[in-house]
């Protein structure tokens, strides 16, 4: 393999199918190359065939990326090869979602689909403890009325959380989370969210998706948002 492999022209991407793409000789050099120089391994090509697997099964599975454009596709594959997070649904580390994206003017508008890889929490969980920012992260614990939660910081700055659950508990309503993390030097922090934290969430996502949120911030469980979600 030559030292540099350059990326295909645009157009010969755009003019294959997914499966075409993913499979395609210079893909797969370009894909190999970018992971053995980012992570300092020569185990490009075994994660190459993994993350091959996990791309075709996830584009027959799902019509929306079927119809998504070939580059927009090949640019999440190439992430997964920078970032390390595997596309294997059962570790849920990343997603490739589809997303209209308007490319001709908002007079005469000219809608096509394009993919977009995000990053899960578990997927940062697992990128922060490999850069070494943190030791590891416990479960979140989500609070529900009728808890007694109390967050803050001591007269050092330092983070602290007071929690108690009201067993049992007779409100399935949500009003906030906590998380513990350990640092690497075995100092510990928390990062918390309340109500207000969900709210502007929720407003971000009605924004995002043209006043319409994600149906996930609201449960008919709990008559919050969704307890998996918000975890």
């Amino acid at each position: 393999m030559a030292n540099i492999i350059k990326n295909p022209k645009a157009s010969e991407i755009a003019a294959m199918k997914p499966g075409e793409m993913v499979s395609a000789e210079s893909t797969a050099e370009r894909f190999v190359q970018l992971f053995n120089k980012v992570h300092g391994t020569e185990k490009g090509a075994n994660i190459y065939e993994q993350e091959r697997f996990h791309f075709m099964k996830l584009i027959q599975e799902k019509n929306d990326l079927q119809q998504c454009d070939t580059i927009s596709l090949y640019g999440c594959f190439l992430d997964t090869a920078v970032d390390g997070l595997s596309l294997d649904p059962s570790r849920k580390l990343t997603y490739i979602i589809p997303e209209n994206v308007n490319v001709g003017t908002k007079d005469s508008p000219k809608l096509i689909k394009r993919a977009r890889r995000v990053i899960s929490p578990y997927g940062e969980l697992a990128l922060r403890q490999k850069y070494g920012q943190i030791k590891y992260a416990d479960d979140p614990v989500i609070v529900y009325a009728g808890d007694k939660f109390s967050p803050g910081t001591d007269a050092t700055g330092k983070k602290f959380v007071s929690y108690e659950a009201k067993i049992p508990n007779d409100s399935n309503e949500i009003i906030g989370g906590f998380i513990r993390i350990v640092r690497v030097d075995g100092s510990v922090d928390f990062y918390w969210m309340t109500n207000r934290d969900i709210v502007r969430l929720k407003g971000y996502s009605e924004r995002k998706n043209r006043g319409t949120a994600n149906a996930l911030y609201s449960s008919s469980s709990t008559g919050s948002i969704d307890p998996g979600f918000f975890a």
